[in-house]
């Protein structure tokens, strides 16, 4: 089953001035044990023995917290900027402003932790984040064109190339991606003609789209169908199918065998129809191949064999890391060359008139304000919503930090944006 509130913990790793107030701290303690929340005054950390975290649990080390100052409560992070206390503004206007310069060398990180996603007994797969400059392509390999269809619930799959934070939608709801594939959540269609929609979109609008136009016609099912009940997760996680047959078949399903990742070899062996399920641990775009054996009873007919084919996903939970990684990292490259209007486009709408107004009262000065540091050095991430704690080095104070909270959520349309909700 897909685990939709898994949350994961990295750390930056520091050179050894950086470092300096961390050792006074618990450096080294496994943070998979440590459940940090929130407080009025900032972070409180214990330890727990707990399954997983709260929804909105952060986990900022308590090495850092020796070593920071000034980090605002998380009342700063909700409301309209205009509404805000000053305080709150000038620390928001600190976060999104003081940073390094050059998108290509946004430091991201490496995991440090996991709070509980599944690997905690092995490695988790390595991830490769795609160029920034990767050019928007999209294309949609199922269904076709003009396909009739037997069965009501279907799922849309196909490939696509662009930077980390872009999101397809279909039919308007975001898919699920890897760095080059995308399958939809499965698809209901109503009796007759159904047009579907696939959209790519990127932070500063829309990319290419392509249009399905299909027909779903009960008569023409197959006797025996794969129907998509879940069939997207984060490694490591399950897929769900159904061994559907045709209402009212004469024959009798016998065996069914299913292939979930492409090697060959036969994961499900069954004699009924129902539900099946299949564990991923490796990301990739799938297609779950197969044979249904049907019987009509009579020895003297050869046995009917039927392939089945369904698309399935598993994306890697790195992904959403390096998707706002790459954010931050579009925000301050663009406000170093001056560019507002196109830097507005990283944040949600509701923040937008507030830093337009600030970011213009800089004028000649934003870029140098721009260029000062500021760097991710902690945060938790899920693939819905995240927090990060960005970090500049006070002067004058070796290994005291000036650190702020920045909150993102994933829009409906699959694309990460900073959000003060």
């Amino acid at each position: 089953m897909r685990r939709s509130a898994e949350l994961h913990h990295f750390r930056i790793r520091f050179d050894a001035q950086q470092r300096g107030a961390a050792k006074r701290g618990v450096a080294g303690e496994p943070l998979h044990n440590l459940q940090v929340s929130h407080s009025a005054r900032g972070l409180t950390g214990t330890p727990s023995a707990q399954s997983g975290p709260p929804p909105f649990a952060l986990s900022l080390s308590k090495g850092w917290r020796a070593g920071v100052q000034n980090l605002p409560s998380r009342d700063c992070l909700s409301g309209r900027f205009a509404a805000l206390p000053l305080q709150c503004q000038m620390a928001a206007a600190a976060l999104l402003l003081f940073a390094t310069v050059g998108h290509a060398q946004e430091t991201c990180g490496v995991t440090f932790a996991v709070l509980k996603d599944g690997f905690e007994a092995g490695a988790m797969p390595a991830y490769s984040p795609p160029s920034a400059t990767t050019p928007l392509a999209l294309s949609v390999t199922y269904p076709t064109e003009g396909a009739i269809l037997g069965g009501e619930m279907i799922v849309v799959a196909g490939s696509f190339s662009g930077p980390p934070n872009v999101g397809i939608s279909v039919n308007g709801q975001a898919a699920v991606t890897t760095n080059t594939g995308f399958v939809s959540r499965p698809l209901r269609l109503m009796p007759g003609a159904n047009s579907i929609s696939v959209q790519l979109h990127s932070i500063d609008g829309l990319g290419p789209s392509v249009t399905r136009n299909v027909t779903f016609d009960a008569a023409t099912s197959a006797s025996v169908r794969l129907d998509p009940i879940d069939v997207t997760t984060a490694i490591p996680g399950s897929v769900r199918a159904v061994i559907a047959l045709r209402s009212g078949e004469p024959l009798t399903l016998t065996r069914v065998r299913l292939d979930f990742d492409g090697d060959g070899a036969f994961d499900v062996d069954t004699e009924t129809a129902g539900q099946v399920s299949f564990d991923y641990r490796l990301p990739g775009l799938y297609t779950i191949t197969g044979v249904a054996t049907l019987d009509d009873g009579d020895p003297n007919t050869p046995l009917l064999e039927l392939p089945l084919t369904l698309p399935a996903l598993a994306e890697h939970p790195q992904q959403h890391r390096f998707a706002l990684c790459s954010l931050y990292g579009t925000l301050r490259s663009r406000l170093v060359a001056q560019n507002i209007a196109s830097a507005l486009n990283v944040l949600a709408e509701p923040l937008r008139p507030g830093f337009q107004s600030l970011w213009t009262a800089l004028g000649a000065q934003l870029p140098s304000v721009a260029a000062q540091l500021g760097t991710i050095v902690d945060g938790t991430f899920s693939s819905q919503i995240s927090e990060y704690i960005i970090a500049r080095p006070i002067p004058g104070q070796p290994g005291q930090s000036m650190a702020y909270r920045v909150q993102f959520e994933r829009e409906q349309n699959g694309v990460w944006r900073i959000s003060a909700r």
